[in-house]
């Protein structure tokens, strides 16, 4: 493994050294963005048990060193309560359509998860996004834009460990592929993971497929993930989600927008040992959500105030484990500027 990952890294740094001698003028100014999302969550079937969240206070910047040159630093100071260090890479633009980032990186697998945390569906991730737990990791990315095809592949290795555990030597990287091609509204996107967060490696596969179209956004998307060594029960999650959009004019707002999601999952776990064996972070179900959206959308700055309500089918007769309640309201606002 690690004979594959020097001779990777050697290969990367010869082809990264064009880009590096570029030194053609370019406004290196830092471009800053932001995206605020304050809500209350109530659970109904406690008695009206409720409780306020900043679910992100996410602020950013991204910037040019030189044309082949740039960087991304991105942290939440407040996700629920915690302060956590989102993207932090510089990336390197090896050759047309190809760029490299080393730090801490956005993980190619999944596409509900992966989204940007503004364009959400819905106020919280479908039980596929739940799987993919991989989210962030430090490491090195590589991904490649074929010129005027609709072709894109990304491949990232990665640390085994949680992003703030970064002092552990390894003999073993997590890595993750995917591969996406558009084809006018319709987008087929592909996508295999291999981890090892507690010990025990887990490969994941993901198909997913987009339909975008006028007002209509629609997505489909399946996902397993298979535990080694037989450590737990392979598991499954699915998502079928859209949302449809349609300009108004009620005094600041512009846009309405109805959301309709249908989703699932079997017994799961994320991976974390307890007591030798894989533990069990989520039991199987099915969840029905609907939402509806209204906002002020004029440029790159958004507005939505969004409402949602969520309900949970868990199998009769079996223990459940879930960290949130079975049906929940979500009403929010998000900021992004």
């Amino acid at each position: 493994m690690i004979k594959r990952l020097v001779s990777i890294v050697c290969v990367l740094s010869s082809l990264a050294a064009s880009a590096v001698n570029d030194t053609t003028a370019v406004d290196w100014r830092p471009q800053f963005h932001a995206t605020l999302k304050p809500r209350l969550e109530v659970d109904p079937a406690d008695g009206g048990a409720a409780r306020f969240q900043v679910r992100n206070a996410r602020f950013g910047a991204v910037g040019n060193i030189t044309r082949s040159i740039d960087y991304k630093v991105e942290m939440d100071l407040c996700d629920r309560g915690k302060i956590k260090l989102l993207d932090c890479y510089a990336g390197f633009k090896i050759l047309p359509g190809l760029q490299l980032q080393l730090g801490q990186i956005l993980i190619p697998f999944g596409i509900d998860a992966p989204r940007a945390n503004y364009d959400y569906i819905f106020g919280d991730f479908s039980f596929v996004g739940t799987f993919n737990g991989a989210i962030r990791g430090c490491g090195a990315k590589a991904v490649y834009d074929l010129p005027g095809s609709g072709l894109k592949l990304a491949g990232a290795v990665y640390n085994n460990y949680e992003m703030t555990e970064q002092t552990v030597w390894q003999k073993s990287m997590s890595f993750a592929l995917e591969g996406r091609y558009s084809l006018g509204p319709v987008t087929p996107v592909v996508g295999f993971e291999s981890s090892m967060p507690g010990g025990i490696r887990i490969n994941s596969l993901d198909a997913a497929l987009l339909f975008v179209m006028g007002r209509w956004q629609v997505e489909g998307e399946y996902m397993m993930k298979h535990y080694t060594h037989r450590a737990f029960k392979t598991a499954h999650a699915f998502n079928v989600h859209g949302r449809y959009t349609m300009p108004i004019k009620a005094g600041v707002f512009n846009r309405l927008t109805f959301e309709g999601r249908f989703d699932g999952m079997t017994n799961y776990s994320n991976g974390s040992v307890t007591d030798g064996r894989l533990s069990l972070d989520a039991s199987r179900c099915k969840r029905a959500s609907v939402g509806a959206t209204i906002g002020h959308v004029r440029g790159p700055l958004l507005t939505y105030f969004r409402l949602d309500y969520y309900h949970t089918f868990h199998p009769r007769g079996v223990a459940t484990v879930a960290t949130d309640p079975a049906n929940k309201i979500i009403a929010e606002i998000v900021l992004h500027f």
